[in-house]
């Protein structure tokens, strides 16, 4: 799948998920930055029904619940987590 998004948000996508970035404390300086990227990657998947920005921003999420010292943004991203999973959910047709 392919996605007509701009090729940087795509390239940076594949960075993250080359390097692994998640699994680092010290692969990103600013969690609210991580939000913002994880945001816009679960808005993209929706958008471009490509899941894999999906996949990468719910790793995202992983790191900030990781290594995020912010209670407010760690519970940001957990509320539009689940927002995103439950929209996966509906438009999949999955039922728990």
């Amino acid at each position: 799948m392919t996605s007509d998004r701009d090729p940087s948000l795509v390239a940076r996508m594949r960075e993250i998920e080359i390097r692994r970035s998640w699994q680092s404390p010290d692969s990103f300086t600013d969690t609210e930055e991580v939000v913002a990227l994880s945001q816009e990657f679960m808005e993209v998947a929706f958008q471009d029904d490509d899941f894999r920005f999906l996949n990468t921003a719910l790793k995202l999420n992983d790191w900030i619940r990781s290594y995020g010292t912010d209670p407010e943004l760690v519970s940001e991203i957990e509320v539009a987590e689940e927002k995103s999973l439950r929209k996966l959910r509906e438009r999949r047709g999955i039922e728990l």
